[in-house]
Order: structure tokens, then C-alpha cells, then sequence
């Protein structure tokens, strides 16, 4: 039996402060597991945009190096073929184009 005079905890006080810090000790485990979930998902969507980003890239300098210029900012042809086998009303008269970015026209030169 405890005197008047002691202190200290008893039982159920020790008790009540161990489940205490057990329940914020769940919390705490369940906000750092969540924390990791979705760090994991936001790193793979980063890697996927930086995929997707790079084989883009690597499309466009394809499309590029054949010719094409998506952007028309005076890329040349290498070649002086026509773009269409469309002739005009002279035999001898190729058509050349003139590009832009929605729309294509058609010009003769004799």
C-alpha cells in the first residue's frame, strides 16, 4: 500500500499514457506509409512526362531530318521535288508549295 506521502504513477496512470502514445504512434506509422504512396506515384508520373518528352523530342528531330518542319521556321528541303504529283496545264511547268502551318499553296513556275 502506498502512504500518503509517496509519488509516483500507479498502474492504470501508466497504462493510460502507454496507449496514448501507442495510438500517436499509428498515426503517425499511417501518415508516413501514405506519404511514401504517394511520392512513389508522383515519381512515376514525372518519369513518364519525362518519356514521353524525350520520344517526342526524338520524333521531331526525325520528322526533322527527313524534311518536315512542323513549326515552319525556314527549314529548307535538301531536295527540289515537288511535294505533290500535281502538274499544271503545261507539260514543262512543275508546281512548287508554299507551306504553312494549317494550309498549302499551290504555285506554277514555267
Amino acid at each position: 500500500m502506498q502512504a500518503r506521502g509517496e509519488r509516483g504513477f500507479s498502474l492504470v496512470e501508466f497504462l493510460v499514457s502507454v496507449t496514448v502514445l501507442v495510438l500517436a504512434m499509428i498515426g503517425l506509422a499511417s501518415l508516413l506509409i501514405q506519404n511514401a504512396r504517394i511520392n512513389k506515384s508522383q515519381q512515376m508520373a514525372a518519369e513518364a512526362q519525362a518519356n514521353a518528352r524525350n520520344t517526342l523530342s526524338m520524333v521531331v528531330q526525325k520528322l526533322r531530318s527527313a524534311g518536315w518542319d512542323p513549326t515552319n521556321n525556314g527549314f529548307r528541303r535538301s531536295t527540289s521535288i515537288p511535294t505533290s504529283p500535281i502538274r499544271s496545264a503545261r507539260s514543262r511547268c512543275l508546281p512548287t508549295s508554299t507551306r504553312t502551318v494549317t494550309t498549302t499553296t499551290w504555285t506554277s513556275r514555267c
